[in-house]
C-alpha cells in the first residue's frame, strides 16, 4: 500500500544579534529524523555575525535575508513564511534547540488531530543552559480552544508547526504588535476555526530567564491585554508589584521544591505553567 507524501516543511527564523546561539539552534533543525524541505532565516537588522554565521552553516539547504534595520520579529516573520512555499511552517526561535524527532513528533500530531497549530512540550532551559523545567501543555483541542478564546496561550509557540494557509488566511502576525505576536496570531486562527493541539512529547528545548524583571513582566502582560483588547477579549487584571512577586515567588518554589524530590536529575523534571 503506498502512504500518501508527507507536506512540505519550512523553518522560519527570525534573529537578531544571535550570533552566540543561532548556530546551535540552525545544528538542531538540520539534525532532524525528517529532513525539512527548506530553513529561511531573517536576519531583523542585527550588527552582528548572525547572518554570516547563518548562511555558512545552512549552505543550499536554506536561505538567509538579511535586513538592514529591524522591522520586528513579528514582520521578520512574516517576511519568512512569504520566501517559502512550503505547507507547513516550523516556527523557531533564534536561541532555543530543537530535539531531533521535534519534526517527527509534529507530523504525527498533526495527522492524528487534523490540526492547524500542533504543539509540543518543552524543556525550560535558563540563558546558561541550566535545566529546570519541563511545560505541560494541554492536549485536547477543546482545552486548547478554550484557552486560546479566552485569550490564554494554550501552546509553547516556538514548537510549534502552523498550516501555512490557514496562517496566511488570517494574515499572519501582527507586525504593530512589539510583543505577544503570537497569542495574537492563536487568538485569531482558533476563531476563524482552526485545530490547535499539543503532542506529549518534548519537541523543544527552551531558554527563558530564570528571574524576570518587574519591567520586563509589566511589558509582557501589557502587550498581552493590547493583543486581546484587539480581538475584543476580556484582558487580565492590570499587571502591579504584587502581583510579580506572587508569580516570581511560585516559580522559584517550584524549581526547589523540584530540586529536592529529584536529585541529581536533568531534563525530565516538570514545571507548573
Amino acid at each position: 500500500m503506498k502512504t500518501s507524501p508527507r507536506p512540505s516543511v519550512a523553518a522560519i527564523v527570525a534573529a537578531r544579534d544571535s550570533e552566540a546561539t543561532i548556530e546551535a539552534a540552525i545544528g538542531s533543525l538540520l539534525a532532524q529524523t525528517i529532513p525539512l524541505d527548506e530553513i529561511v532565516l531573517v536576519s531583523d537588522g542585527s550588527i552582528d555575525d548572525t547572518a554570516t554565521r547563518s548562511a555558512r552553516l545552512l549552505g543550499s539547504r536554506g536561505i538567509v535575508i538579511e535586513l538592514p534595520v529591524s522591522v520586528g520579529r513579528g514582520a521578520a516573520r512574516n517576511l519568512a513564511a512569504k520566501s517559502t512555499d512550503a505547507e507547513l511552517l516550523l516556527i523557531c526561535d533564534a536561541d532555543d534547540g530543537s530535539t531531533p524527532t521535534r519534526l517527527e513528533s509534529l507530523l504525527a500530531g498533526i495527522r492524528a488531530n487534523g490540526a492547524q497549530i500542533i504543539g509540543g512540550q518543552a524543556l525550560t532551559l535558563t540563558p546558561k543552559g541550566r535545566r529546570y523545567g519541563r511545560t505541560r501543555m494541554p492536549l485536547d483541542a477543546n482545552e486548547c480552544r478554550r484557552l486560546a478564546l479566552a485569550g490564554l496561550m494554550p501552546v509553547v509557540h516556538p514548537s510549534c508547526l502552523i498550516d501555512h494557509a490557514a496562517f496566511d488566511s488570517v494574515g499572519g502576525y501582527e507586525p504593530t504588535l512589539a510583543r505577544a505576536q503570537d497569542l495574537h496570531l492563536v487568538m485569531r486562527m482558533s476563531l476563524a476555526g482552526g485545530r490547535i493541539a499539543n503532542v506529549p512529547e518534548t519537541v523543544l528545548k527552551y531558554t527563558y530567564p530564570r528571574l524576570i524583571s518587574f519591567h520586563r513582566y509589566v511589558e509582557e502582560q501589557r502587550w498581552a491585554n493590547v493583543a486581546r483588547e484587539m480581538m475584543e477579549t476580556q484582558p487580565m487584571p492590570s499587571p502591579n508589584l504584587l502581583r510579580w512577586i506572587s508569580w516570581t515567588t511560585r516559580r522559584l518554589a517550584r524549581e526547589a521544591r523540584e530540586s529536592l524530590l529529584r536529585p541529581g536529575e536533568t531534563g525530565t523534571r516538570e514545571s507548573e505553567q
